[in-house]
């Protein structure tokens, strides 16, 4: 009886029969043609969704960081008019200026950013109150700019 056992054990296992559409056309297995295109129709729509997220995320980010980058020239301005003892104005020439200094470079912005009120510095570096508006797309943050120590905070307009 054991000898039978083992005979039946190290017997290979039988093939499956194939039917008569299958050996007709001689495909033996494998995936059809609506399965595969159902499957990737799905990963399309998945990778679409994504797509659209992730291009509004990084619209928002550029936003960031353009009112990040007013920010910094705003805190340069303000040490550079401390140093000359001269005064400045940030105002919508002076924006115009630097986004062509940028352009000259090579750097180019998308978001458009406009002057609801000009920061005036003075010769001991403080600020007059100020408001500027930074935009791409439906998206829209404000920088305002408080005196007298030229604080600046960053906040996003609905």
């Amino acid at each position: 009886m054991d000898r039978i056992a083992t005979l039946a054990f190290f017997r290979r296992p039988r093939r499956r029969q194939a039917s008569r559409a299958q050996s007709a056309l001689g495909v033996s297995s494998g995936y059809s043609l609506a399965e595969v295109l159902i499957v990737l129709v799905i990963l399309g729509l998945i990778l679409g969704f994504s797509g659209m997220k992730f291009d509004s995320y990084r619209s928002q980010q550029q936003l960031v960081n353009e009112a990040r980058l007013l920010q910094a020239h705003l805190q340069s301005l303000q040490l550079a008019s401390l140093r000359s003892r001269r005064s400045t104005v940030i105002d919508a020439a002076h924006l115009e200026g630097l986004a062509r200094a940028d352009a000259s470079k090579g750097d180019l912005r998308a978001a458009a950013v406009t002057v609801d009120a000009a920061v005036r510095i003075a010769v001991d570096g403080t600020c007059s109150p100020g408001r500027y508006s930074i935009a791409l797309g439906s998206y829209r943050y404000a920088l305002s700019v408080s005196a007298p120590l030229c604080d600046a905070t960053i906040a996003r307009v609905k």
